[in-house]
């Protein structure tokens, strides 16, 4: 018996990375509904943001200044990287 299977192919994108306006990667994207575009490159982002959940911060308490590295979440940490994030999309297919 033949079986026949439909295969449909998604749509791909290359995009382009920018990290404070600097170039650091280009990545290709199949999403079958290009609604979900921004959602796939943002969780691609985050998954690819490591960090061990600290930070160096500057800070004033009773007018007194400190600098100390403080534990914070590597997913906080993560969330705030992607505010200096860009990136161009260009439908390859």
């Amino acid at each position: 018996m033949l079986e026949l299977f439909w295969c449909v192919q998604m749509p791909t994108y290359e995009v382009t990375i920018y990290y404070h306006g600097e170039e650091v990667s280009t990545l290709e994207i199949e999403v079958d509904n290009p609604d979900e575009l921004d959602d796939a490159i943002t969780d691609i982002i985050l998954d690819s943001i490591h960090t061990d959940g600290y930070a160096e911060i500057e800070f004033e308490l009773f007018g007194k200044e400190f600098a100390d590295e403080i534990f914070i979440g590597a997913n906080e940490i993560a969330e705030s990287i992607l505010e200096f994030i860009d990136w161009d999309v260009e439908k390859i297919d």
